[in-house]
């Protein structure tokens, strides 16, 4: 069935706002026709990725045809992180070309009227959707964040997708945008406590990993009623990660669309129901184990939460990290203001902390990753890095370990685990 466009998508589908418009209308329309999406819906948000990757000639060559036809964003939008960090690329080694390149990519975005937030965790840098407002999102944790924690609805986007969404202000009307899609359908019984921050990116891996299909929607009950949001952050992040991509989760009590079980489940019923008690988290822990001489800490996958780097500020107060091992912290451009002010960043750089700035610690280019953390062995307390990292990185014989933070910061400390 093909899909029925206003007359103004059909103005935009005919060129009549010019040639980056209708390339976007047109792959739009392309992409609903694939998902069996009837018509359009308005979207209030984008989120665009500011990363090149293995596609960086292919991004750079669309950004300068939308800008040469006078493209310009309808709606808001803001950028994921970047590659690098641009007010500190000595500490990635970043060279001359991969800095162009980037500032070309980043340059162009902005040309067309991105807010250059740089950060997975735009939730903190002023963007909170309301309930059922429609957005179009490429970063993964913020889909699981947007849709189940806001209530809002996206599906998994990619740079073209992003980038056509934010110059026409739609999107097909398919996937986790409609109601029939969002009913949970796996049961999640949460029987064991959460010592630590990480045990919430075990939970996520773990149930995504079970599960396998980003239709899945997982319904938790008895999830702690205190739950912060940079914990919901943390199961987001690990739910899409990996095996599982999973695009949203309903928590009983907790999320907007999952006040009963009655509700979240929407008149479907469980096709499956998963235990969580210390045993699943700690396979998780497992998977990503080792011990001995380390040569890196990081801290920050997805970006940093404030009371994350507070915590972080007063372990390390007054203390040393070993002189073998660098310690790195990943955050939003935002959140780092907030650190500068509360004097966070002062104690933890005094520490030996390096801290980079709206960049992705899993997508440093490749060059200069192979440079850095070419057969190195980093330990990190975030599941999304310790699964990501070798993949994106490719062959360079990084090593990953997970332990909680209080291991992460004795870690960084000591040089082992």
């Amino acid at each position: 069935m093909k899909m029925r466009l206003t007359s103004e998508e059909q103005k935009m589908l005919d060129g009549k706002y010019g040639g980056a418009v209708h390339w976007a209308m047109d792959f739009l329309v392309k992409m609903g026709d694939y998902f069996g999406a009837t018509d359009m819906v308005d979207v209030k948000y984008v989120n665009i990725l500011e990363i090149m990757g293995t596609s960086e000639g292919a991004y750079l060559e669309l950004i300068d045809y939308l800008a040469s036809q006078g493209g310009k964003f309808r709606v808001t939008a803001t950028t994921d992180p970047a590659g690098f960090d641009f007010t500190n690329t000595e500490g990635m080694g970043i060279e001359p070309d991969t800095y162009e390149k980037q500032a070309k990519l980043s340059n162009g975005l902005i040309k067309m009227g991105v807010l250059p937030t740089r950060t997975c965790t735009m939730y903190w840098a002023g963007v909170m959707p309301r309930l059922g407002d429609h957005l179009a999102i490429s970063e993964s944790n913020a889909v699981v964040m947007f849709n189940s924690v806001a209530g809002a609805r996206t599906n998994y986007e990619s740079f073209p997708s992003s980038l056509a969404a934010a110059l026409t202000g739609k999107t097909p009307n398919f996937g986790f945008h409609l109601d029939e899609n969002r009913r949970g359908n796996v049961l999640i019984e949460l029987k064991t406590p959460m010592e630590h921050w990480t045990d919430w990116d075990a939970l996520g891996f773990y149930v995504g990993k079970e599960l396998k299909i980003y239709e899945a929607v997982p319904v938790f009950i008895n999830m702690p009623s205190q739950v912060t949001t940079y914990e919901l952050k943390r199961l987001g992040a690990t739910l899409a990660t990996g095996p599982g991509t999973i695009a949203m989760y309903h928590a009983v009590g907790i999320t907007p669309e999952a006040a009963s079980l009655e509700q979240a489940f929407a008149g479907n019923k469980p096709q499956d129901k998963l235990h969580i008690t210390r045993k699943q988290l700690d396979e998780v822990y497992d998977m990503f184990s080792g011990e001995g001489k380390i040569d890196l800490v990081h801290f920050g996958c997805p970006h940093l939460h404030l009371a994350e780097i507070q915590l972080l500020a007063e372990k390390f107060s007054g203390k040393k990290k070993h002189p073998e091992v660098r310690v790195w912290l990943f955050i939003a451009p935002a959140t780092k203001a907030m650190a500068d002010l509360a004097g966070y960043t002062k104690i933890l750089e005094d520490a030996g902390g390096e801290f980079f700035t709206g960049a992705c610690s899993i997508n440093i280019p490749a060059k200069e990753a192979k440079q850095l953390l070419g057969n190195k062995v980093q330990v990190t307390d975030n599941v999304k890095h310790c699964y990501y990292a070798p993949t994106f990185m490719g062959d360079i014989g990084l090593k990953t370990i997970l332990r909680p933070t209080e291991q992460c910061i004795q870690a960084a400390l000591t040089g082992r685990v």
